[in-house]
Protein backbone atom coordinates (compact mmCIF):
# COMPACT_ATOMS: atom_id res chain seq x y z
CA UNK A 1 0.00 0.00 0.00
CA UNK A 2 1.20 3.48 -0.67
CA UNK A 3 -0.12 6.92 0.05
CA UNK A 4 -1.05 8.85 -3.04
CA UNK A 5 0.39 12.31 -2.98
CA UNK A 6 3.03 14.64 -4.27
CA UNK A 7 6.00 13.01 -2.55
CA UNK A 8 6.30 10.04 -4.90
CA UNK A 9 9.11 11.51 -6.96
CA UNK A 10 11.89 11.12 -4.40
CA UNK A 11 12.46 8.63 -1.61
CA UNK A 12 12.97 9.82 1.94
CA UNK A 13 16.06 8.42 3.73
CA UNK A 14 14.12 5.86 5.80
CA UNK A 15 12.31 4.48 2.74
CA UNK A 16 15.30 2.95 0.95
CA UNK A 17 16.07 0.21 3.54
CA UNK A 18 12.38 -0.70 3.85
CA UNK A 19 11.99 -0.90 0.08
CA UNK A 20 15.07 -3.10 -0.16
CA UNK A 21 13.64 -5.38 2.54
CA UNK A 22 10.39 -5.65 0.58
CA UNK A 23 12.16 -6.37 -2.71
CA UNK A 24 14.40 -8.89 -0.95
CA UNK A 25 11.51 -10.72 0.71
CA UNK A 26 12.42 -9.83 4.31
CA UNK A 27 9.07 -8.07 4.78
CA UNK A 28 5.70 -8.74 3.17
CA UNK A 29 4.27 -5.23 2.79
CA UNK A 30 5.25 -1.60 2.86
CA UNK A 31 3.25 1.58 3.46
CA UNK A 32 5.32 4.18 1.68
CA UNK A 33 4.81 7.33 -0.32
CA UNK A 34 7.37 7.46 -3.07
CA UNK A 35 9.85 4.75 -3.80
CA UNK A 36 7.45 1.99 -4.81
CA UNK A 37 6.10 3.43 -8.08
CA UNK A 38 8.93 2.40 -10.46
CA UNK A 39 8.90 -1.12 -9.02
CA UNK A 40 5.15 -1.44 -9.48
CA UNK A 41 5.49 -0.23 -13.08
CA UNK A 42 8.26 -2.76 -13.74
CA UNK A 43 6.21 -5.62 -12.27
CA UNK A 44 8.50 -6.28 -9.28
CA UNK A 45 5.88 -5.17 -6.76
CA UNK A 46 2.09 -5.24 -6.63
CA UNK A 47 0.30 -2.14 -5.42
CA UNK A 48 -2.56 -3.10 -3.11
CA UNK A 49 -4.11 0.29 -2.42
CA UNK A 50 -3.54 4.00 -2.55
CA UNK A 51 -4.40 6.31 0.31
CA UNK A 52 -5.75 9.29 -1.60
CA UNK A 53 -9.27 10.57 -2.05
CA UNK A 54 -9.46 9.04 -5.53
CA UNK A 55 -7.53 6.59 -7.68
CA UNK A 56 -4.31 7.79 -9.26
CA UNK A 57 -3.83 8.42 -12.96
CA UNK A 58 -0.77 6.15 -13.12
CA UNK A 59 -2.49 3.25 -11.33
CA UNK A 60 -6.21 3.60 -12.17
CA UNK A 61 -6.84 -0.10 -11.58
CA UNK A 62 -5.69 0.12 -7.95
CA UNK A 63 -8.47 0.94 -5.48
CA UNK A 64 -8.16 3.42 -2.67
CA UNK A 65 -8.29 2.34 0.97
CA UNK A 66 -11.73 3.94 1.23
CA UNK A 67 -12.96 1.85 -1.70
CA UNK A 68 -11.77 -1.23 0.18
CA UNK A 69 -13.80 -0.34 3.26
CA UNK A 70 -11.19 1.55 5.29
CA UNK A 71 -12.29 5.10 6.04
CA UNK A 72 -8.76 6.47 5.65
CA UNK A 73 -7.64 9.17 3.26
CA UNK A 74 -4.12 10.51 3.51
CA UNK A 75 -2.66 13.14 1.28
CA UNK A 76 0.82 14.49 1.56
CA UNK A 77 0.76 18.26 1.27
CA UNK A 78 3.98 20.18 1.33
CA UNK A 79 4.34 23.49 3.10
CA UNK A 80 6.92 26.23 3.12
CA UNK A 81 7.78 27.88 6.41
CA UNK A 82 9.70 30.95 7.50
CA UNK A 83 11.02 32.17 10.85
CA UNK A 84 8.48 33.55 13.30
CA UNK A 85 8.41 37.30 13.15
CA UNK A 86 9.19 37.56 9.43
CA UNK A 87 8.40 41.05 8.20
CA UNK A 88 4.86 41.13 6.77
CA UNK A 89 6.04 42.72 3.52
CA UNK A 90 8.56 39.94 2.95
CA UNK A 91 6.00 37.27 3.85
CA UNK A 92 3.53 38.81 1.38
CA UNK A 93 6.16 38.84 -1.42
CA UNK A 94 7.04 35.21 -0.73
CA UNK A 95 3.36 34.14 -0.72
CA UNK A 96 2.80 35.95 -4.02
CA UNK A 97 5.86 34.27 -5.56
CA UNK A 98 4.82 30.80 -4.39
CA UNK A 99 1.26 31.31 -5.59
CA UNK A 100 2.55 32.40 -9.02
CA UNK A 101 4.89 29.40 -9.16
CA UNK A 102 2.06 27.01 -8.24
CA UNK A 103 -0.04 28.49 -11.06
CA UNK A 104 2.72 28.11 -13.64
CA UNK A 105 2.59 25.59 -16.48
CA UNK A 106 5.98 24.26 -15.36
CA UNK A 107 4.67 23.41 -11.90
CA UNK A 108 1.53 21.82 -13.37
CA UNK A 109 3.73 19.71 -15.66
CA UNK A 110 5.96 18.65 -12.74
CA UNK A 111 2.90 17.58 -10.72
CA UNK A 112 1.55 15.72 -13.74
CA UNK A 113 4.83 13.82 -14.19
CA UNK A 114 4.54 12.35 -10.68
CA UNK A 115 0.75 11.94 -10.75
CA UNK A 116 0.37 14.46 -7.92
CA UNK A 117 -2.70 16.60 -7.39
CA UNK A 118 -2.18 20.29 -8.07
CA UNK A 119 -3.39 22.26 -5.08
CA UNK A 120 -2.40 25.59 -3.60
CA UNK A 121 -3.42 26.87 -0.18
CA UNK A 122 -2.36 30.27 1.08
CA UNK A 123 -1.10 30.66 4.65
CA UNK A 124 -4.41 30.89 6.52
CA UNK A 125 -6.07 28.11 4.52
CA UNK A 126 -2.99 25.91 4.92
CA UNK A 127 -2.95 26.50 8.69
CA UNK A 128 -6.63 25.47 8.85
CA UNK A 129 -5.91 22.39 6.73
CA UNK A 130 -2.98 21.32 8.93
CA UNK A 131 -4.98 21.86 12.15
CA UNK A 132 -7.85 19.73 10.81
CA UNK A 133 -5.47 17.02 9.57
CA UNK A 134 -3.65 16.96 12.92
CA UNK A 135 -6.93 16.58 14.80
CA UNK A 136 -8.13 13.81 12.47
CA UNK A 137 -4.84 11.88 12.55
CA UNK A 138 -4.51 12.24 16.33
CA UNK A 139 -7.98 10.72 16.70
CA UNK A 140 -7.00 7.87 14.35
CA UNK A 141 -3.81 7.18 16.34
CA UNK A 142 -5.84 7.06 19.55
CA UNK A 143 -8.60 4.90 18.04
CA UNK A 144 -6.07 2.37 16.71
CA UNK A 145 -4.05 2.52 19.95
CA UNK A 146 -0.88 3.03 17.92
CA UNK A 147 1.08 4.52 20.84
CA UNK A 148 0.46 1.38 22.88
CA UNK A 149 1.42 -0.85 19.95
CA UNK A 150 4.63 1.11 19.35
CA UNK A 151 5.54 0.90 23.04
CA UNK A 152 5.30 -2.89 22.87
CA UNK A 153 7.83 -2.89 20.03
Amino acid sequence: MAPAGPRRGRARPHEAPALQDLLGGQIDALADSSSWAPHVKSGKLRLLATWGEKRTRDFPEVPTLREQGYDVVVDAPNGIGAPKGLEPAIARRLREAFKAAAASPEFAAACDRIDAPLRYLDALDYEKYIAAAYKKETALIERLKLKELMAKG
